[in-house]
C-alpha cells in the first residue's frame, strides 16, 4: 500500500493533471458513470464530509473530510484522508493525505469546467474569494488561459483583497499579469469588463448581479453550495444557459438554483446540463430565439469521479518518481517506494520486490 502524504502531494500535482482528470469525470458523470455520496454532519463544533466514487478499470476512492473549531479557541481546522482500492483484488492501494489535494482538486475542475464553456480567449478574470481555494482557483485559470491580462481578486473589504493579490503578484504562476484585489463596489465595476467571473465564496446572499454581467461571459458558482445560501441574483439566472458538474439531485444542494426555482426566475422549462455534455467551443448565442441566454453559468458542486481519477492518476505519477512510504498493509512493515523498488540515484530501477507495484496500479 503506497502512502503519500501532504509534502508528497503537492510535489506531485499540477495544474494540468488535476484539469485533464476533472474534465474526464465530468464526461465520465455525463455519461452515467456509478456515483455514491453521503454527508455525515454533526452540530456544534465539529463536521464532517464522505465522499466515495468507484468506476469500472479505475477503482473505488472514498475521501473523509472533517472541519473542528477547536475548543480552546483559533483557526477551524480541516483534515482530509483519501483511500484508494481495487475492485478487482479487494486491497487498499493507496492512502493519501488530501487536504492540498481537495484545493488543487476542486481548482482543477473550475478551469476544466471553463474550457469547455468559454467563448474566445478571455482577458479578464474576477474571482470573488480570499478563502483558502481563490488562489489555487486563481492559478489554475492562469495556466488554462494564456490569454488572461487582468485577475482581479474580490473580497468583502478592499484591504483584504490587496493584501491576497499582493501575495499571488509574487507566485511566478502570475508572471506578465496584473493582479489587484477590490472591494465591493469596485468589484461591480470589475464585473461589468469581465470575461470570467468565479465566486469561492461562503455567502448566503448573492455576490454577484446579472445587470452587470457583460453579455457573452462565463459566470462560474463554486461556493455557497447549501440549498439557503446563493452566490448569484435571478437576474443573472434568467440570462443564463446553465451547466453543472452533476444534473443529480442539483436543486437540493444549489442554492443558486434551487432559489431561482423557487422565485420562478428558473422556469421549469429550462435544461440543465451537465458540463461534460458541452461541446467544448461555444458558439456565439442566437438572439432571434424566443428565450435567448446571453451569458454562461457553470454551477460547480463538486464529483467524487474527480477524486477517483485524479488519486489514480497520483498514484500512477508517484509510482513513476518512486515518491511515497510504501506499506505492507499485513505486517506494517515500511519505507521509502524508492528503496522499496530499489531506485538508484537516477531514478532507475534496480531490484523490485515483488509486492511493490512498478507501474499505475
Amino acid at each position: 500500500m503506497l502512502f503519500l502524504g501532504e509534502r508528497d502531494v503537492e510535489a506531485l500535482l499540477d495544474d494540468e493533471l488535476a484539469m485533464t482528470t476533472s474534465d474526464e469525470a465530468f464526461v465520465l458523470a455525463a455519461g452515467g458513470g456509478v456515483r455514491a455520496r453521503s454527508a455525515l454532519r454533526v452540530p456544534g463544533r465539529y463536521g464532517a464530509l464522505l465522499l466515495a466514487s468507484a468506476h469500472d478499470g479505475a477503482g473505488l476512492s472514498v475521501k473523509s473530510n472533517i472541519h473542528v473549531h477547536p475548543a480552546g479557541g483559533g483557526p477551524r481546522r480541516s483534515e482530509s484522508l483519501l483511500s484508494l482500492w481495487s475492485l478487482e483484488t479487494g486491497e487498499v492501494e493507496a492512502l493519501i493525505a488530501a487536504r492540498i489535494f481537495n484545493d488543487w482538486r476542486t481548482a482543477g475542475g473550475l478551469a476544466a469546467g471553463a474550457r469547455r464553456l468559454v467563448r474566445g480567449a478571455p482577458a479578464r478574470l474576477v474571482v470573488f474569494g480570499t478563502g483558502k481555494i481563490a488562489g489555487p482557483t486563481a492559478r489554475a485559470f492562469a495556466h488554462a488561459f494564456p490569454s488572461l491580462e487582468r485577475i482581479t481578486i474580490a473580497g468583502r473589504t478592499a484591504r483584504k483583497a490587496d493584501l491576497f493579490a499582493a501575495r499571488l503578484s509574487g507566485d511566478s504562476a502570475f508572471a506578465g499579469r496584473e493582479v489587484v484585489g477590490v472591494g465591493p463596489d469596485a468589484a461591480r465595476r470589475a464585473v461589468a469588463e469581465a470575461s470570467v467571473i468565479v465566486t469561492v465564496t461562503s455567502a448566503s446572499e448573492p455576490v454577484v448581479f446579472g445587470e452587470d454581467v457583460p453579455s457573452g461571459s462565463l459566470v462560474i458558482l463554486a461556493g455557497a453550495n447549501r440549498p439557503d445560501a446563493r452566490e448569484a441574483d435571478d437576474a443573472l439566472i434568467r440570462r443564463a444557459e446553465i451547466y453543472c458538474d452533476t444534473v443529480e439531485n442539483v436543486f437540493e444542494k444549489a442554492g443558486d438554483l434551487g432559489r431561482a426555482r423557487d422565485s420562478g426566475a428558473l422556469g421549469a422549462d429550462i435544461a440543465i446540463r451537465p458540463v461534460g455534455a458541452a461541446p467544448g467551443e461555444r458558439a456565439p448565442a442566437d438572439s432571434s430565439a424566443p428565450w435567448a441566454p446571453d451569458i454562461v453559468v457553470f454551477k460547480s458542486i463538486g464529483l467524487g469521479e474527480q477524486d477517483l481519477l485524479l488519486a489514480r492518476a497520483l498514484v500512477r505519477r508517484a509510482v513513476a518518481r518512486g515518491t511515497g512510504l510504501w506499506i505492507d498493509a499485513e505486517t506494517g512493515v515500511h519505507q521509502q517506494l524508492s528503496a522499496a523498488r530499489g531506485l538508484d540515484a537516477k531514478g532507475e530501477t534496480s531490484h523490485t520486490p515483488s509486492d511493490v507495484p512498478t507501474e499505475a496500479p
